[in-house]
């Protein structure tokens, strides 16, 4: 008898979050899944189910990697405008690395085609409420520990991180070098007392 194959689940994940993330939700096929995941049709929704399945799978995949890699830098500091400076010297590392696509998978979800589907769009909120609380929650360490003044807006500081985040990931993609980008962190960090 053959041997079966054996499927790389892992393997699968990290080469259909590399194509969502560089060709987006609505521009890949499910002729280019079956090629990065290397499965047939039946195999593939026996296993992934669906596209929009493996697409938050793939969401999921990139938080509990990239992501979470740029937040254990920022966490991992006693201060927290030496946490940021490394959390956005990471994001700035992302933008001249060629093994991978432009921008952000979370950034590049923001469109059309995914934010009209209900779940996706709920689950998008869901994980920028959660990354906004993390910023919040170390925001308000830091004036607990006298880094930042007790009148520091934790909350508000927190959405215009994140909302500056994202709008530089889309910008980065068409009109800005990573030096401009640099130049843009500096003076947006300096200026919400960050820097």
């Amino acid at each position: 008898m053959p041997r079966q194959v054996q499927f790389d689940q892992e393997l699968a994940l990290k080469r259909a979050t590399l194509l969502f993330w560089e060709k987006g939700y609505r521009n890949t096929s499910l002729k280019d899944l079956l090629n990065a995941t290397q499965l047939g049709e039946g195999s593939f929704y026996n296993t992934l189910k669906s596209k929009k399945a493996l697409y938050r799978a793939c969401m999921d995949h990139y938080n509990q990697t990239v992501t979470k890699t740029r937040l254990d830098l920022f966490l991992s500091e006693k201060s927290v405008k030496v946490g940021l400076k490394k959390y956005f010297e990471a994001v700035l590392d992302g933008f001249i690395d060629r093994n991978l696509p432009n921008g952000c998978l979370m950034a590049n979800s923001l469109s059309s085609d995914v934010i009209v589907e209900k779940d996706l769009r709920k689950y998008l909120a869901e994980g920028f409420e959660y990354f906004e609380k993390i910023f919040v929650d170390r925001f308000e360490k830091a004036k607990s520990q006298g880094e930042l003044p007790k009148q520091f807006k934790s909350q508000l500081t927190a959405e215009l991180v994140v909302t500056f985040l994202q709008g530089l990931f889309r910008v980065s993609l068409v009109t800005k070098s990573p030096d401009q980008c640099k130049r843009q962190i500096q003076f947006f960090l300096g200026n919400t007392g960050l820097g």
